[in-house]
């Protein structure tokens, strides 16, 4: 084999390159092959090629297969035992726990940070704010390392300056980063692009959910520049209008319309079919920002500055007041999905409020009515809740975001039902999802899939949709946070207490957590029904208060 290297002229760099420039600057490498291939004899030749970054050494990228085989079977070995051991007395579930366990191994990546989730596979194979966050929410019971490593790269980029360009701004967390040609062309804003209006306080309402389940106050210190950055970056550019709500509205001329979690371009629309005005404020943004405050509040407690606690917990209090009189719709007995340019109400029954169950911001009385709209057959569709009311004129069961089924939606809803104490409601949703999960080829829950109303009758599965991403992070980690709340585990390590209200699903009799860490500690919860009782052991909390 005989390989020639042949340098081009490079040419000076400029501040945006066409790719005809870059072309011109590339490093041609030629290489030639001679063999002898006797008659009727297969020959093949593989190419491994990678590029090397800095000092990469070239033995690294391309070591040999068996080392490389021993190397792939050490890190899944080290990733299952690193993980809460889950099983159940149900074989098919057990399935889809340890399908949804391998998919969550493919769909992370380990950075010098940590562990960080990408968004899904194939096209979305890159740190995303919102996802990676939810991701590592969904999983803080089965390894809260994944959330550790995901706050402490998503610091690292935190926006620093006022770049239109890429939707920048001073605090604001990432929306999605790239560093293939095009974003090293600066043909998309992507490196990192900023479009995400609800990253920034998921950021704050993941770290101290971290700190409750591991009392890691030391990270709490080393990222507290960080969360003041995003506190007032929600204070400040996430209200444009100084008027208690967030809102999005793209500065890039290359930017997204929809900045929430239900991007596609028709996801907020009135009754006529009107496109909602930019900017936009959306219902469930104002949760997570509520919840950001009151975790910071308690964040500043721990650390004894009161006066900084006060003042970030009135304002929590006066956006949980504005929240109810802003999107609360006494015709509909529900809250609108968000309020446009105007704030006008998008009359919308959706998912969204759902989620705000679990950021407290609902007043009791109105999570009745929350709860019981969602089990109402024009939302819930049997497989799981819709993102849109197949009343609604711009529903369609085969769109992306107006009525179809999304695993990680329903996974925030099921826990905001359990800890508002609706649990028929969480139970009957969560038993929709994991019977879903359990039709789909190799026991896998896709990214979304289609939000059909399920036939009984002739024991239906559910509709796939056709480019979902699968696997895909958000989805597979929807089945841990609902296994959690399943469990009914609910701690709070700095207070050194846990809320423990397990449950079993009709067709379960039997919960089993291996292995849950919670600080240094490693508990083992046992749930099981007995006649029609449940019955629980908890072994490894001692020094913990167990409330129920």
């Amino acid at each position: 084999m005989e390989i020639l290297h042949q340098p081009a002229l490079p040419v000076e760099p400029r501040e945006r390159a066409s790719r005809q420039d870059m072309t011109s600057a590339a490093y041609v490498v030629q290489a030639s092959f001679r063999a002898e291939v006797p008659a009727r004899t297969p020959w093949s030749l593989a190419i491994h090629i990678a590029p090397l970054l800095g000092d990469t050494d070239a033995a690294q990228v391309f070591p040999g297969m068996d080392e490389s085989f021993t190397r792939i079977l050490d890190a899944h070995h080290h990733w299952e035992t690193s993980c809460t051991e889950i099983r159940t007395d149900d074989a098919q579930m057990n399935t889809l726990i340890r399908q949804s366990l391998h998919d969550l191994r493919l769909t992370i990546n380990q950075t010098g940070d940590g562990l960080i989730p990408v968004a899904g596979i194939p096209w979305f194979a890159v740190p995303f704010g919102r996802d990676s966050l939810i991701t590592s929410l969904q999983t803080l019971c089965l390894n809260p390392e994944i959330a550790r490593g995901t706050l402490r790269f998503l610091a690292k980029f935190q926006g620093q300056a006022v770049d239109a360009w890429r939707d920048e701004e001073p605090g604001k967390i990432l929306h999605e980063i790239r560093t293939g040609e095009l974003a090293a062309l600066r043909e998309v804003p992507h490196t990192p692009y900023y479009a995400s209006i609800d990253a920034t306080p998921l950021f704050i309402y993941l770290l101290v959910e971290y700190v409750r389940w591991t009392g890691d106050w030391d990270l709490a210190s080393e990222l507290r520049p960080n969360l003041e950055r995003a506190l007032k970056w929600i204070h400040t550019f996430g209200d444009r209008d100084a008027d208690g709500l967030l809102e999005y509205q793209s500065q890039s001329p290359s930017g997204m319309r929809h900045h929430a979690w239900k991007d596609s371009f028709d996801a907020v629309q009135f009754a006529d079919g009107q496109a909602a005005e930019v900017p936009i404020a959306p219902i469930e943004v104002q949760g997570y920002a509520y919840a950001a405050e009151i975790g910071m509040a308690a964040v500043y407690e721990h650390w004894g500055e009161t006066a900084e606690a006060t003042q970030v917990r009135r304002s929590a209090e006066r956006r949980k007041l504005l929240f109810d009189q802003a999107y609360w719709m006494d015709s509909a007995g529900f809250y609108a999905q968000a309020l446009d340019a105007n704030k006008v109400q998008i009359p919308a029954i959706t998912s969204n409020p759902g989620h705000c169950l679990l950021m407290d911001i609902i007043p009791p009385a109105r999570a009745e009515f929350v709860a019981g709209r969602l089990l109402e057959g024009d939302i819930l569709s049997g497989w799981g809740v819709r993102t849109l009311s197949s009343a609604y004129p711009s529903f369609n069961p085969m769109s992306y975001h107006n009525g179809s089924v999304w695993p990680h939606d329903n996974s925030l809803i099921v826990a905001g039902l359990r800890h508002t104490g609706h649990d028929a409601a969480a139970l009957a949703i969560m038993s929709q999802v994991f019977e879903a999960g359990l039709r789909f080829p190799d026991h896998r829950l896709p990214e979304l899939y289609c939000g059909f109303t399920r036939d009984y009758r002739y024991q239906s599965s559910p509709a796939g949709y056709p480019t979902a991403y699968s696997p895909q992070a958000w989805a597979a980690a929807s089945v841990f946070l609902m296994l959690q709340h399943l469990l009914g585990i609910e701690p709070d390590l700095p207070n050194q207490t846990i809320r423990l209200r397990p449950a079993l699903l009709p067709w379960l009799n039997e919960l089993h957590f291996e292995g849950l860490r919670l600080g240094n500690r490693r508990l083992t919860v046992h749930v099981w029904r007995e006649g029609l009782q449940i019955r629980s052991t908890v072994d490894g909390a001692e020094g913990l208060t167990i409330t129920r």
